[in-house]
């Protein structure tokens, strides 16, 4: 009878990441490990908590959210003018299983979108504008020392 070599990989389940990646896989959600557990804080300290607060700023009030990105939904500007052709984005943010919805314009897309991911904790800098908010300044949490507990 011939002997078979099997390698067997065992995931580091004292790393964090590794479990919380194994639990998005499994039934897609943390069950153990809450990703943005080290970011709370600084979220509550510096975020508006509920998507409805948008609705009671006005045009050009400029606020943060916070939060991990769900979502990121590039298109291509097909109305003439200045930005025509060029890429933006929408972003989807959820906290607290709420979601704020971002609008990232071209000149800002193009210098930002390198940097953020589905499944980053940030913090965005937004403005209110007639429809909802636009994105002013990114930042991403795990980046930034202090957003670490």
């Amino acid at each position: 009878m011939a002997s078979s070599q099997y390698t067997i990989d065992i995931p580091d389940f004292s790393d964090k990441k590794v479990v919380h990646q194994i639990e998005q896989e499994l039934v897609g959600n943390y069950i153990t490990v809450d990703p943005m557990e080290p970011y709370l804080k600084i979220i509550r300290d510096l975020c508006i908590a509920d998507p409805g607060e948008i609705e009671g700023l006005r045009p050009k009030d400029k606020f943060c959210i916070g939060g991990q990105v769900t979502l990121i939904k590039p298109i291509v500007v097909k109305k003439k003018g200045r930005n025509y052709g060029r890429e933006m984005a929408f972003i989807v943010v959820q906290h607290n299983e709420l979601d704020f919805d971002v609008t990232v314009f071209p000149d800002t897309w193009s210098s930002s979108r390198d940097l953020i991911r589905v499944g980053d904790p940030v913090v965005f800098e937004v403005e209110r504008d007639s429809r909802g908010c636009h994105l002013l300044m990114p930042h991403r949490l795990d980046l930034v020392k202090e957003g670490k507990d």
